[in-house]
C-alpha cells in the first residue's frame, strides 16, 4: 500500500495528500465546524459570474460581464457568491493552474436545473475549497491526476470529480471537510477515489451519500492515513466504496504510521463496500450490521463513469434517512424517492413503462398511433416513432406524460404517409429513470384506388387513332397501368322483327402513368370502327379502362367516349 506523506510540526497540516509541490497548508486556528448542508448566507456580499468565454467588461459583475473561472473564484471576498455558468471550462486547453478558493463563507456553484459546468484541469491543477465555511455545489470536475479538494470547515455537494491518469496519492477527491451527494472516481495505478492523509492534527471528515470508485492496479476507493500523531476520524453514511483492478485494488484502505499516537478511524454506516485493508496500530474500520459487504452495487456502466444505479441494485432503498443527507442526489433529483434513501450518490428513479397500442383511424395518408405510459412518479415525456421498417426514422412531437403513478392512454396523429403502405411504429417514454420502448407494431394505410380518372369526353380521330384523356389519382400508389378499350353496341332487326344487340370491339391501347398524372391514350381503331365512323357525324362508344395501381389493386372505370371524324379537307 502507498506510504503517506508526513507533514511538518507545529500547527500546520497538509490538507492535500499528493506530492510536496501540491500541498496546501492551513493553520489549525482557522478550522471551524462544518456548516449545515444548504446553509448559505441569506444575502451575499457580492455576486460574481464566471463563463467559459468571458464577455463584456469581464469584471465578473453580471452574466453579460462574466469573467474566467479562476478570476471569479480567486478574487472573491468573504461571503461572496460565485455563479459558474453552464458550459465547458478549460477546453480545448485545460486549466493549467490550481484554483484556490480561500475567502470565508464563499459559495461556488453551478446553476440548478441546468447541466453542471464541466471544468477541465491539466496535470497538477485542481480546485480547492480552502476557506472556512465555503461551499461548492453542482460542479463537474475533470482532471488528469488531481480533481477536487474540500478542506476542514468547507463542504461540497452535488459534485462529480474524475481523474483519468492518477498515481499513488492522487485522487479525484481529497476531503477533510464534508462531502455530500457526490461522485469521486479515479483511474490509474495507485489512484484513489477519495483520499485524506494528515499529520499532527485532529481532523474529522464526513461523507453522506457519496459514491467512490477507483479502477487500476493498487487503486483504492477510499484511502485514509494518519501520521505523526494525527487523529483522523471519518464518518461515511450511505456511501459506496468500490475499487477494481488486476491486482491490489481495495475498496477501503485505512492506515497509520509507526507513531503510537496516530489514529485513523473510518465509521461506515448503511454503506456498501467489500474489501478492506487496515494497517497500523491506530487504524480501524468500525463494523456495523447495517453495511452491505456481500452484495456489490449495480451501476448502469461504472467503467464509463455512469454511476446511476441499475434496477435490482442492493443499494436501492437501503440507506438511512437523515435531513443531513440533503434534499437531492448528485444530479439534483429528489432524495428518498420512495420514502427511503438509497446508498450512494444516486437516488434510483424507475424507468417509465410504455405499451404500444393499435393504430386507429387509419386512412390513405395517416393514422392515429396509440399506447399507454406510466411515469412511475418521475417526470416523463413520450413520443411515437414510425417508418417503413423497424428502424423507423420518423417521430411524432415529444409530449409530456406527467409524473403520475398510473398508466394513462397516449396518442399522436401522423400525416403525409403513403397509401397502401405498411408502417412499423412503437411508443417511447423517457425520464431521468431511463428510456422504455414499447413493442413494435404495424399498420397498413388504406389503398384509395378506385380506378383511373376517365371522364365523358368527345375526341377527334386523327390518323386512325382516338386520343382519350386518362388520369391517375394523386394519392394512388404509383404507377397506374392498364388497358383502355372502346366498344360499340349495334342493334339489328332480323326478318322476323327480332332485335339483336351486338358488341363490336373498336380498338384498345395500354397505358402507364405516375400518380397525379394525366395522359392522352391513343387508341388505334379497327377497320370496322373507321367504317362506322365514316357513316356518321359521330360515334358514341363506351370506354373501359381496367387499371392496376402500384400496390396491386385493380379497378375498372367506364365512360362514354364520343368519336368524331376529322374535319373535311377543303
Amino acid at each position: 500500500m502507498p506510504e503517506g506523506l508526513a507533514t511538518g510540526g507545529g500547527n500546520d497540516v497538509a490538507l492535500s495528500a499528493r506530492t510536496a509541490r501540491k500541498r496546501v497548508r492551513v493553520s489549525v486556528a482557522v478550522l471551524i465546524a462544518v456548516a449545515l448542508l444548504c446553509a448559505a448566507p441569506s444575502a451575499y456580499a457580492a455576486q460574481r459570474y464566471a463563463a467559459p468565454s468571458p464577455s463584456g467588461a469581464a469584471d465578473c459583475s453580471s452574466p453579460s460581464n462574466a469573467c474566467d473561472i479562476s478570476t471569479a473564484i480567486t478574487a472573491a471576498g468573504a461571503d461572496d457568491e460565485v455563479i459558474v455558468e453552464p458550459g465547458v471550462y478549460g477546453s480545448p486547453t485545460p486549466i493549467a493552474t490550481a484554483i484556490f478558493a480561500s475567502a470565508p463563507n464563499l459559495f461556488i456553484h453551478g446553476v440548478d436545473g441546468l447541466p453542471p459546468p464541466r471544468i477541465h484541469f491539466a496535470s497538477g491543477a485542481f480546485l480547492v475549497l480552502g476557506g472556512s465555511g465555503e461551499r461548492g455545489h453542482h460542479l463537474d470536475i475533470e482532471g488528469v491526476d488531481d480533481g477536487f479538494e474540500v478542506n476542514s470547515g468547507a463542504q461540497a455537494d452535488e459534485i462529480t470529480a474524475h481523474i483519468s491518469n492518477g498515481g499513488a496519492l492522487d485522487s479525484a477527491c481529497t476531503v477533510y471537510g464534508t462531502l455530500i451527494d457526490s461522485v469521486c472516481w479515479a483511474e490509474g495505478t495507485g489512484a484513489s477515489g477519495l483520499l485524506a492523509v494528515i499529520g499532527n492534527i485532529t481532523v474529522t471528515l464526513t461523507l453522506r451519500n457519496v459514491t467512490l470508485f477507483a479502477r487500476g492496479t493498487d487503486s483504492h476507493a477510499i484511502f485514509l492515513k494518519a501520521e505523526d500523531g494525527g487523529h483522523l476520524t471519518a464518518v461515511a453514511d450511505n456511501t459506496i466504496a468500490r475499487a477494481v483492478g488486476q491486482s491490489g485494488a481495495v475498496d477501503v484502505d485505512v492506515e497509520t504510521d509507526s507513531n503510537p499516537s496516530s489514529i485513523a478511524t473510518l465509521t461506515p454506516d448503511h454503506s456498501n463496500f467489500a474489501s478492506t485493508f487496515v494497517d497500523g496500530a491506530g487504524a480501524s474500520v468500525t463494523p456495523s450490521a447495517t453495511n452491505q459487504t456481500a452484495q456489490a452495487p449495480l451501476f448502469r456502466d461504472a467503467m464509463s463513469g455512469d454511476f446511476h444505479q441499475a434496477p435490482g441494485s442492493p443499494t436501492i432503498d437501503h440507506g438511512t434517512n437523515d435531513p443531513a443527507n440533503g434534499p437531492s442526489d448528485f444530479e439534483g433529483d429528489p432524495r428518498a424517492f420512495n420514502g427511503t434513501t438509497d446508498i450512494g450518490a444516486d437516488e434510483f428513479l424507475p424507468a417509465p413503462t410504455a405499451l404500444t397500442g393499435p393504430a386507429m383511424a387509419v386512412s390513405a395518408t395517416g393514422a392515429t398511433l396509440t399506447g399507454s405510459v406510466n411515469p412511475r412518479g418521475v417526470p416523463t415525456t413520450y413520443r411515437f416513432v414510425y417508418g417503413k421498417t423497424a428502424a423507423y426514422g420518423q417521430s411524432t412531437p415529444v409530449k409530456v406524460a406527467g409524473s403520475g403513478t398510473a398508466s394513462q392512454p397516449r396518442s399522436a396523429a401522423t400525416a403525409g404517409l403513403k397509401p397502401a403502405t405498411t408502417y412499423h411504429f412503437r411508443i417511447e417514454a423517457l425520464s431521468k429513470g431511463g428510456k422504455t420502448v414499447g413493442a413494435d407494431r404495424t399498420f397498413t394505410t388504406v389503398d384509395p384506388f378506385t380506378g383511373v380518372i376517365l371522364k365523358k369526353q368527345s375526341v377527334v380521330v386523327k390518323k386512325g387513332k382516338a386520343p382519350i384523356k386518362v388520369g391517375c389519382p394523386a394519392i394512388t400508389p404509383p404507377p397506374c397501368h392498364g388497358t383502355l378499350k372502346l366498344t360499340y353496341r349495334r342493334t339489328t332487326i332480323d326478318a322476323l322483327g327480332h332485335k339483336h344487340k351486338k358488341k363490336i370491339k373498336l380498338g384498345s391501347a395500354s397505358f402507364s402513368m405516375g400518380a397525379g398524372k394525366t395522359v392522352k391514350v391513343k387508341v388505334k381503331l379497327r377497320k370496322a370502327a373507321l367504317i362506322l365512323l365514316g357513316l356518321r357525324k359521330s360515334l358514341k362508344t363506351k370506354g373501359s379502362a381496367k387499371a392496376t395501381d402500384g400496390a396491386g389493386k385493380t379497378r375498372t372505370k367506364l365512360a362514354t367516349i364520343k368519336l368524331k371524324p376529322p374535319a373535311a379537307q377543303p
